[in-house]
């Protein structure tokens, strides 16, 4: 019979989001509020590295375009990625793999946690599409002649921060590719395990029946 925190964690699983509520959760997860990991300071680090680098490039505004460009292009590649994953994983799932996945862990069956993954990773290639195609809109138009008329510091500073800001949440976003990797790795290891133990009933029904 099910535990009482079994039933609550599959009761989750009916549970209907919001696009904002998911997003909202999803960017919670990238900047947790109660510890910033290792690799949030390393990527910020080099964030505000190539921020101050491109500012100071001789052809700051035709590089950037050509930068978001490829960044654009990459994540899109990798937004296809993430999708056919999940489509594979939903597919493959039957019975006896669900059994194994209704495991409870931090209020959380292990089939909600992959899929709140495979959510999180998706909704920020999103974002980063969105953020992408906008500034390439902006940039393809902006008259860059404007800028002489602003304060050369303030411009500066500015350019520094948006630059970081743009590089540290598209390592980020590219960095959690490491939640799908790992869910492929534990799905095709769960898989391979449910796969395992019915070639084992099998062999032993024969080895009676013989």
């Amino acid at each position: 019979m099910a535990s009482k925190e079994e039933v609550e964690a599959i009761l989750r699983l009916f549970e209907m989001k919001s696009s904002s509520q998911a997003f909202k959760a999803t960017f919670v997860e990238l900047f947790p509020k109660k510890k910033l990991e290792s690799h949030h300071f390393v990527i910020i680090f080099v964030s505000l590295l190539l921020g101050i680098l491109l500012k100071y490039s001789s052809t700051t505004f035709i590089t950037f375009i050509d930068v978001v460009e490829l960044v654009n292009s990459m994540v899109v590649a990798l937004f296809g990625i993430v999708f056919t994953g999940y489509a594979l994983f939903q597919a493959l799932i039957d019975k006896d793999m669900l059994k194994r996945m209704l495991k409870v862990k931090e209020g959380k069956t292990n089939i909600q946690i992959s899929n709140d993954y495979f959510l999180n990773v998706m909704i920020l290639d999103i974002f980063c599409v969105i953020l992408n195609i906008g500034l390439l809109l902006l940039l393809k138009v902006f008259p860059v002649e404007l800028l002489n008329y602003v304060d050369a510091i303030f411009i500066s500073v500015v350019a520094i921060v948006f630059f970081t800001f743009y590089f540290s949440i598209q390592a980020l976003a590219i960095w959690e590719m490491k939640s799908f990797v790992f869910n492929i790795y534990q799905f095709f290891n769960i898989n391979a395990g449910t796969k395992a133990v019915e070639i084992l009933k099998e062999n032993k029904d024969k080895d009676n029946q013989a």
